[in-house]
Protein backbone atom coordinates (compact mmCIF):
# COMPACT_ATOMS: atom_id res chain seq x y z
CA UNK A 1 0.00 0.00 0.00
CA UNK A 2 1.05 2.99 -0.93
CA UNK A 3 2.54 5.42 1.88
CA UNK A 4 -0.51 8.50 0.58
CA UNK A 5 -3.24 6.04 1.65
CA UNK A 6 -2.06 4.64 5.08
CA UNK A 7 -3.34 7.75 7.21
CA UNK A 8 -6.81 7.27 5.37
CA UNK A 9 -6.67 3.85 6.16
CA UNK A 10 -6.07 4.12 9.70
CA UNK A 11 -8.69 6.31 9.89
CA UNK A 12 -11.39 3.74 8.70
CA UNK A 13 -9.78 1.26 10.75
CA UNK A 14 -10.59 2.71 13.63
CA UNK A 15 -13.65 4.33 12.96
CA UNK A 16 -15.21 0.73 11.88
CA UNK A 17 -13.26 -0.72 15.66
CA UNK A 18 -14.57 2.39 17.75
CA UNK A 19 -17.77 2.87 16.89
CA UNK A 20 -18.61 -1.06 16.79
CA UNK A 21 -17.80 -1.25 20.09
CA UNK A 22 -18.66 2.35 21.47
CA UNK A 23 -21.89 1.14 23.30
CA UNK A 24 -20.78 -1.54 24.77
CA UNK A 25 -17.59 -0.20 26.55
CA UNK A 26 -18.86 3.44 27.43
CA UNK A 27 -21.92 1.69 29.33
CA UNK A 28 -19.65 -0.94 31.12
CA UNK A 29 -19.92 1.31 33.99
CA UNK A 30 -22.34 3.17 35.66
CA UNK A 31 -19.84 5.24 37.51
CA UNK A 32 -19.35 8.93 35.32
CA UNK A 33 -15.43 8.76 36.13
CA UNK A 34 -14.91 5.11 34.70
CA UNK A 35 -16.49 5.97 31.56
CA UNK A 36 -14.52 9.15 31.54
CA UNK A 37 -11.22 6.87 31.46
CA UNK A 38 -12.75 4.51 29.05
CA UNK A 39 -13.11 7.65 26.73
CA UNK A 40 -9.56 8.25 27.03
CA UNK A 41 -8.11 4.99 26.55
CA UNK A 42 -10.39 5.00 23.35
CA UNK A 43 -8.99 8.52 22.48
CA UNK A 44 -5.42 7.00 23.01
CA UNK A 45 -6.28 4.28 20.98
CA UNK A 46 -7.44 6.55 17.94
CA UNK A 47 -4.19 8.58 18.45
CA UNK A 48 -2.13 5.11 17.64
CA UNK A 49 -4.06 3.70 14.80
CA UNK A 50 -3.87 7.45 12.50
CA UNK A 51 0.12 7.71 14.44
CA UNK A 52 0.15 11.06 15.74
CA UNK A 53 2.38 11.77 18.10
CA UNK A 54 3.57 14.73 20.38
CA UNK A 55 3.54 18.22 19.05
CA UNK A 56 5.99 20.74 19.84
CA UNK A 57 4.63 24.11 20.27
CA UNK A 58 6.58 27.16 20.87
CA UNK A 59 4.05 30.01 19.37
CA UNK A 60 1.99 31.52 22.46
CA UNK A 61 -0.08 34.80 21.51
CA UNK A 62 -2.46 36.56 24.63
CA UNK A 63 -5.15 38.47 23.83
CA UNK A 64 -5.43 41.95 24.77
CA UNK A 65 -7.19 44.94 24.37
CA UNK A 66 -4.80 47.24 23.84
CA UNK A 67 -6.34 50.31 24.68
CA UNK A 68 -7.57 48.93 28.01
CA UNK A 69 -5.84 49.59 31.11
CA UNK A 70 -7.33 46.34 33.16
CA UNK A 71 -6.79 44.31 29.97
CA UNK A 72 -2.89 45.14 29.67
CA UNK A 73 -2.61 44.53 33.30
CA UNK A 74 -4.14 41.19 32.50
CA UNK A 75 -2.38 40.45 29.99
CA UNK A 76 1.10 41.28 31.65
CA UNK A 77 -0.24 39.19 34.63
CA UNK A 78 -0.85 36.19 32.11
CA UNK A 79 2.49 36.49 30.67
CA UNK A 80 4.60 36.55 33.89
CA UNK A 81 2.77 33.70 35.00
CA UNK A 82 3.52 31.88 31.87
CA UNK A 83 7.36 32.22 32.58
CA UNK A 84 7.32 31.51 35.65
CA UNK A 85 6.47 28.25 34.83
CA UNK A 86 8.90 27.90 32.27
CA UNK A 87 6.41 28.47 29.45
CA UNK A 88 8.53 31.05 27.54
CA UNK A 89 7.58 34.12 26.08
CA UNK A 90 4.24 35.11 25.05
CA UNK A 91 3.47 37.78 22.26
CA UNK A 92 0.37 40.36 22.31
CA UNK A 93 -1.90 39.97 20.24
CA UNK A 94 -4.21 43.28 19.41
CA UNK A 95 -8.17 41.93 19.94
CA UNK A 96 -10.52 42.82 17.53
CA UNK A 97 -12.81 45.11 19.65
CA UNK A 98 -16.72 46.00 19.00
CA UNK A 99 -15.66 49.06 16.75
CA UNK A 100 -14.38 46.70 14.13
CA UNK A 101 -15.79 43.22 14.78
CA UNK A 102 -18.47 43.33 11.82
CA UNK A 103 -15.86 44.85 9.09
CA UNK A 104 -13.42 42.46 10.21
CA UNK A 105 -15.74 39.40 9.69
CA UNK A 106 -17.32 40.89 6.85
CA UNK A 107 -13.97 41.19 4.75
CA UNK A 108 -12.98 37.50 5.60
CA UNK A 109 -16.55 36.60 4.47
CA UNK A 110 -18.13 34.98 7.82
CA UNK A 111 -21.78 35.72 8.18
CA UNK A 112 -22.61 36.19 12.20
CA UNK A 113 -25.72 34.74 13.94
CA UNK A 114 -27.66 37.87 14.88
CA UNK A 115 -28.99 37.04 18.75
CA UNK A 116 -29.16 39.91 21.39
CA UNK A 117 -28.69 43.08 22.10
CA UNK A 118 -26.32 44.67 19.40
CA UNK A 119 -23.53 46.29 21.86
CA UNK A 120 -23.08 42.51 23.34
CA UNK A 121 -22.99 40.96 20.24
CA UNK A 122 -20.54 43.73 18.53
CA UNK A 123 -18.42 42.67 21.41
CA UNK A 124 -18.27 38.44 21.17
CA UNK A 125 -18.44 38.81 17.28
CA UNK A 126 -15.11 40.84 17.92
CA UNK A 127 -14.03 37.88 21.07
CA UNK A 128 -14.69 35.33 17.66
CA UNK A 129 -12.56 37.67 15.17
CA UNK A 130 -9.52 37.96 17.55
CA UNK A 131 -9.65 33.81 17.37
CA UNK A 132 -10.27 34.32 14.10
CA UNK A 133 -7.39 35.76 12.64
CA UNK A 134 -5.02 33.70 15.53
CA UNK A 135 -5.89 30.69 13.12
CA UNK A 136 -5.32 32.95 10.31
CA UNK A 137 -2.14 32.89 11.36
CA UNK A 138 -1.61 29.10 12.53
CA UNK A 139 -2.13 28.60 8.88
CA UNK A 140 0.15 31.25 7.64
CA UNK A 141 3.07 29.85 9.85
CA UNK A 142 2.20 26.28 9.32
CA UNK A 143 2.91 25.50 12.91
CA UNK A 144 0.71 24.30 16.17
CA UNK A 145 0.45 27.80 18.09
CA UNK A 146 -1.01 28.03 22.14
CA UNK A 147 -3.96 30.95 22.09
CA UNK A 148 -4.63 32.88 25.57
CA UNK A 149 -7.09 35.11 26.77
CA UNK A 150 -6.03 38.04 28.93
CA UNK A 151 -8.06 36.60 31.81
CA UNK A 152 -5.52 33.51 31.55
CA UNK A 153 -3.24 32.65 34.62
CA UNK A 154 -1.03 29.79 34.45
CA UNK A 155 -0.72 27.39 37.95
CA UNK A 156 1.47 24.66 36.86
CA UNK A 157 4.02 23.97 34.10
CA UNK A 158 2.85 24.56 30.83
CA UNK A 159 4.65 21.63 28.63
CA UNK A 160 6.38 22.84 25.05
CA UNK A 161 4.61 19.37 23.68
CA UNK A 162 1.23 18.08 23.16
CA UNK A 163 -0.25 15.25 21.86
CA UNK A 164 -3.79 16.49 19.77
CA UNK A 165 -5.06 16.25 16.19
CA UNK A 166 -6.91 19.38 16.05
CA UNK A 167 -7.77 21.53 19.43
CA UNK A 168 -6.16 20.59 22.88
CA UNK A 169 -7.87 22.91 25.93
CA UNK A 170 -5.41 23.74 28.36
CA UNK A 171 -7.91 25.87 30.98
CA UNK A 172 -10.03 25.48 33.48
CA UNK A 173 -12.51 27.53 32.17
CA UNK A 174 -15.57 29.16 33.96
CA UNK A 175 -17.69 26.97 33.08
CA UNK A 176 -16.68 24.33 35.45
CA UNK A 177 -17.11 26.38 38.09
CA UNK A 178 -20.74 26.66 37.95
CA UNK A 179 -21.25 22.72 36.07
CA UNK A 180 -23.32 20.34 37.45
CA UNK A 181 -21.96 17.50 40.19
CA UNK A 182 -20.56 14.66 37.79
CA UNK A 183 -17.93 17.04 36.71
CA UNK A 184 -16.86 18.14 39.50
CA UNK A 185 -16.85 14.93 41.12
CA UNK A 186 -14.63 14.13 37.68
CA UNK A 187 -12.13 17.17 38.40
CA UNK A 188 -11.70 16.24 41.99
CA UNK A 189 -10.78 12.40 40.83
CA UNK A 190 -8.05 14.33 37.60
CA UNK A 191 -6.66 16.30 40.24
CA UNK A 192 -5.49 13.51 42.48
CA UNK A 193 -4.36 11.90 39.49
CA UNK A 194 -0.69 12.40 39.21
CA UNK A 195 -0.95 11.14 35.25
CA UNK A 196 0.24 13.70 32.63
CA UNK A 197 -0.95 13.86 28.95
CA UNK A 198 -3.63 13.99 26.84
CA UNK A 199 -7.45 13.19 27.94
CA UNK A 200 -10.82 12.90 26.47
CA UNK A 201 -12.97 16.08 26.79
CA UNK A 202 -15.60 15.59 28.48
CA UNK A 203 -17.56 18.96 26.97
CA UNK A 204 -18.89 18.82 23.42
CA UNK A 205 -17.89 22.11 22.70
CA UNK A 206 -15.00 23.60 24.28
CA UNK A 207 -15.25 24.31 27.81
CA UNK A 208 -14.85 28.51 27.11
CA UNK A 209 -11.50 29.53 25.01
CA UNK A 210 -9.60 31.13 28.07
CA UNK A 211 -6.65 28.63 26.74
CA UNK A 212 -5.72 25.96 24.07
CA UNK A 213 -3.65 24.68 21.41
CA UNK A 214 -4.53 24.69 17.74
CA UNK A 215 -2.81 22.72 14.77
CA UNK A 216 -2.82 24.10 11.37
CA UNK A 217 -5.47 21.16 10.23
CA UNK A 218 -7.68 21.93 12.57
CA UNK A 219 -7.14 26.00 12.21
CA UNK A 220 -8.37 25.13 8.46
CA UNK A 221 -11.37 22.57 9.46
CA UNK A 222 -12.41 26.20 11.73
CA UNK A 223 -11.58 28.97 8.89
CA UNK A 224 -13.56 26.68 6.67
CA UNK A 225 -16.69 26.04 8.85
CA UNK A 226 -16.44 29.84 9.53
CA UNK A 227 -16.34 31.08 5.57
CA UNK A 228 -19.32 28.25 4.78
CA UNK A 229 -21.48 28.36 7.57
CA UNK A 230 -22.47 30.31 10.26
CA UNK A 231 -20.32 32.00 13.42
CA UNK A 232 -21.72 32.49 16.82
CA UNK A 233 -19.42 32.75 20.24
CA UNK A 234 -16.36 30.97 20.00
CA UNK A 235 -16.41 28.45 22.72
CA UNK A 236 -20.14 27.44 21.03
CA UNK A 237 -18.49 27.14 17.70
CA UNK A 238 -15.20 24.91 18.05
CA UNK A 239 -17.26 21.98 18.84
CA UNK A 240 -16.52 18.05 18.23
CA UNK A 241 -18.31 17.76 15.15
CA UNK A 242 -15.36 20.01 13.08
CA UNK A 243 -12.43 19.16 15.43
CA UNK A 244 -11.17 16.83 17.74
CA UNK A 245 -11.00 17.96 21.16
CA UNK A 246 -9.06 16.79 24.10
CA UNK A 247 -7.22 18.47 27.16
CA UNK A 248 -4.23 18.64 29.24
CA UNK A 249 -4.01 16.88 32.43
CA UNK A 250 -3.47 18.31 34.82
CA UNK A 251 -4.84 21.49 32.95
CA UNK A 252 -1.55 24.57 33.45
CA UNK A 253 -3.93 27.17 33.36
CA UNK A 254 -7.14 28.38 35.82
CA UNK A 255 -9.51 31.04 35.09
CA UNK A 256 -7.89 34.59 36.54
CA UNK A 257 -11.10 35.36 38.73
CA UNK A 258 -10.08 39.08 39.79
CA UNK A 259 -10.18 40.21 36.01
CA UNK A 260 -13.46 41.77 35.61
CA UNK A 261 -15.42 40.60 32.32
CA UNK A 262 -15.18 43.36 30.03
CA UNK A 263 -18.84 42.95 28.72
CA UNK A 264 -19.15 43.77 32.52
CA UNK A 265 -17.07 46.27 32.72
CA UNK A 266 -18.61 48.01 29.76
CA UNK A 267 -22.20 47.94 30.71
CA UNK A 268 -20.72 49.88 34.01
CA UNK A 269 -18.99 52.54 32.06
CA UNK A 270 -18.88 51.92 28.34
CA UNK A 271 -15.37 52.84 26.32
CA UNK A 272 -15.04 55.23 23.40
CA UNK A 273 -13.91 53.82 20.38
CA UNK A 274 -10.48 52.87 19.79
CA UNK A 275 -8.14 54.91 17.38
CA UNK A 276 -7.37 53.78 13.87
CA UNK A 277 -3.67 53.58 14.37
CA UNK A 278 -4.03 50.44 16.66
CA UNK A 279 -5.69 48.42 14.50
CA UNK A 280 -4.14 45.41 12.48
CA UNK A 281 -7.21 43.36 12.04
CA UNK A 282 -8.01 44.63 8.68
CA UNK A 283 -5.25 43.67 7.19
CA UNK A 284 -4.64 40.94 5.16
Amino acid sequence: MKKSGEPAFREKLSFYFWRRLRRRVLNWSPQTKNVFILRSWKMKAEYFLLGIKDRKVSKKFVITLIEDPPSLAATEKCRQSIRRHGGGEAELFAAVDEHHSEAVLKKHGVNWISQGSRSKMETLMGCFASHFLLWLKCIEIDEPIMVFESDALCVRALPSRLRFRHVINLADGSYRRNDHIKVKEILQFLDKNPYTGSLFCFSYCMPGMVAYAVSPEGARRLVKKAKTGLACEADHFVEKNTVDIVEHCPLPIELNTDFPSYLKRKANNPFPALTETTRHEIQP
